[in-house]
């Protein structure tokens, strides 16, 4: 619509601008029209006076006379119909210009409005009074922009995969699931990390809860890659929410043979003893040799890593809601990705406030690595059972950090309750 628009006010300028050469040309031909009428009128009257003379009726001396006169008009009329001579373009009247410029500003000022500069200059000047309003105004441009483009290209798995992760950084887990799953049904249900996105969703959007379909997508995740990570994870608590502690242990225990990070592997380690006490499953005892120590590679030299530095603190309004021996978790994970920690750090609350380090080597897996995004969430959370999972009642808060501000100290305030 605004190629269209833009055409036809571009017509009008262009014709304002050529007006000074099809002004004239147009007048022009109005006057050899009526000059050549004078010249059939005259033609006629000197005819009829010709006859008269013929006839008598006009004596010959009284016809000259009044050949002349006719004459006379004749001229008269055609020194009044000869156009001035042609004037230099820059001579000409100032209003064609004039029409051309007001109408480029008017296709400008269209422009400006329609490719959303404005809105661009709106939401910088919101950054900098509410940083908050301003995010959530540039995500729904964002979701609006991702439906448009669904809409036009509804067979794109890719498209409906974005739109859904926008919708779950909103918050609107439902739209998110409904969105995952038209990018999976048109994935042919192949995808292990769109299925577990697609799980994770519908838990959200059932507040947490993995019973039923969330489980289901897992269970399929797992069928096409039995060793991927955040589907054992998730596998595991769908477990044990439904009180299948074996089967929750038998995922966890193959989530733990794989590279994860050290305070990943003491949550994994520590849930799971509580798993086999409440089964009544002995801890799994080491036997036989221990076996000689490989080898070790000569170091590399050492390189500049990428790190988060946190300073998390606890509002004072919360101070007296911290029980004795809760447990304070600090982690990472990607906004725009599932909530499934990059990396993650294990304390005790009674260290608050404490200085929190994250980087690479608290990971929990070595595909997904806190270094490569270029954005994260950061999020310290109080756990009164020490659960790695969030609970009602938790206290937690949270901040964004892109990658310019992972040199320097990042403030995270625990300061609400989930």
């Amino acid at each position: 619509m605004i190629w269209v628009l833009g055409a036809a006010v571009a017509l009008l300028a262009l014709a304002g601008v050529a007006a000074p050469w099809w002004l004239p040309a147009f007048s022009q031909r109005r006057s050899l029209r009526r000059r050549a009428a004078n010249v059939t009128a005259y033609r006629t009257r000197l005819a009829e006076l010709e006859a008269d003379v013929a006839a008598g009726v006009v004596a010959a001396d009284a016809a000259e006379g009044v050949r002349e006169e006719l004459g006379a008009r004749l001229l008269q009329d055609v020194d009044a119909l000869v156009e001035p001579e042609p004037q230099p373009v820059a001579a000409t009247s100032r209003a064609p210009l004039l029409v051309a410029g007001v109408a480029l500003v008017a296709f400008a000022a269209v422009w400006y409005a329609v490719a959303g500069t404005w809105r661009t200059q709106d939401l910088i000047e919101l950054e900098r009074t509410d940083p908050q309003a301003a995010r959530e105004t540039a995500l729904n441009r964002e979701i609006a922009q991702l439906r448009e483009r669904v809409q036009d290209a509804p067979n794109d798995a890719e498209g409906w995969a974005w739109l859904a992760r926008s919708y779950r950084t909103r918050g609107s887990f439902a739209d998110a699931a409904d969105a995952f799953a038209k990018a999976n049904a048109l994935r042919g249900h192949q995808d292990p990390d769109l299925l577990v996105e697609e799980g994770e969703a519908l838990a959200q959007a059932q507040e947490r809860s993995m019973a039923g379909a969330p489980s289901e997508r897992f269970r399929q995740a797992l069928a096409l890659a039995p060793s991927h990570p955040q589907a054992l994870w998730y596998s595991g608590i769908a477990a044990m929410q439904a009180g299948e502690d074996r089967a929750a242990i038998t995922h966890w225990e193959q989530l733990l043979q794989q590279p994860i990070a050290d305070d990943m592997r003491s949550v994994i380690e520590h849930s799971l003893a509580r798993l086999r006490q409440r089964a009544g499953i002995a801890e799994p005892a080491t036997t036989g040799p221990t076996p000689a120590a490989a080898p070790q590679p000569t170091p590399a030299p050492a390189t500049a890593r990428l790190q988060l530095t946190l300073d998390v603190s606890l509002a004072p309004a919360l101070a007296g809601q911290v029980p004795a021996g809760a447990t304070l978790f600090v982690y990472a994970t990607d906004p725009a990705g599932p909530p499934m920690p990059l990396a993650i750090q294990r304390l005790s609350a009674d260290q608050l406030p404490a200085r929190v380090t994250l980087d690479d080597s608290n990971g929990m897996m070595a595909a997904r690595k806190l270094s490569d995004l270029e954005r994260w969430r950061v999020i310290a959370r109080i756990s009164r059972t020490g659960n790695a999972m969030p609970q009602p009642g938790d206290l937690e808060g949270s901040v964004e950090v892109a990658k310019g501000g992972a040199g320097k100290p990042v403030a995270v305030v625990i300061s609400r309750t989930r």
